[in-house]
């Protein structure tokens, strides 16, 4: 793992790493299982994680599980970018009536993960890997859509959840009324059992 970001209460990263997050504002709130604190609760705040070793052209993996509370168009989930340049990293955002991954910066390219009638109010992993120029999006273990493209290259990489983390997003201006938990960056591609046991 390069980081497992539980988001129990907080934004601390639990592997070996040490890749610890800052918390602005988001609240504890009850998780999937029904665990009091056991997951963020997000409404005009975010959790930024900074400086992890991370090439967007190298395989890696990004898992995380939401809820939505409501559907905001154009407000982001997650961002992920390097030094906040929006120059084409992995952007997942509220689009439309849908959550759609694509390049920050245009949305020409890129894919639904689902419709707001499905999302809102429901617990849903989804985890993307990319690896030679191919990424995979699984929504709940099973593989939903295939993108082909090669993101930008990176010296590292930072994260922002329910929020704009990039300078596209008028940093921060972009939230998101979300459940947020379980969040997880691998630098390989995971295997589909991995994927169906997270």
């Amino acid at each position: 793992d390069l980081g497992w970001w539980s988001l129990a209460g907080n934004a601390l990263d639990s592997s070996a790493n040490a890749y610890n997050g800052t918390n602005s504002g988001a609240t504890p709130a009850t998780d999937r299982y029904g665990n009091a604190n056991g997951c963020l609760y997000f409404n005009s705040d975010y959790v930024e994680v900074l400086y992890l070793p991370l090439n967007f052209q190298s395989d890696f993996t990004f898992s995380y599980w939401q809820k939505l509370n409501s559907y905001n168009h154009a407000r982001v989930i997650v961002d992920l970018n390097e030094n906040a340049i929006c120059n084409g990293t992995p952007h997942i955002w509220q689009y439309l009536d849908s959550v759609r991954l694509g390049m920050c910066g245009t949305a020409a390219g890129s894919m639904s993960m689902g419709g707001q009638a499905n999302l809102l109010n429901n617990w849903i992993n989804y985890t993307f890997t990319s690896g030679n120029g191919i990424t995979n999006m699984y929504k709940n273990g099973v593989l939903y859509f295939t993108l082909n493209n090669i993101w930008p290259y990176t010296t590292s990489a930072q994260f922002t959840l329910a929020n704009g983390g990039n300078t596209s997003a008028v940093l921060h201006g972009e939230p998101s009324d979300v459940y947020l938990d379980d969040v997880g960056i691998w630098t390989r591609v995971l295997t589909q059992q991995e994927i169906t046991d997270l």
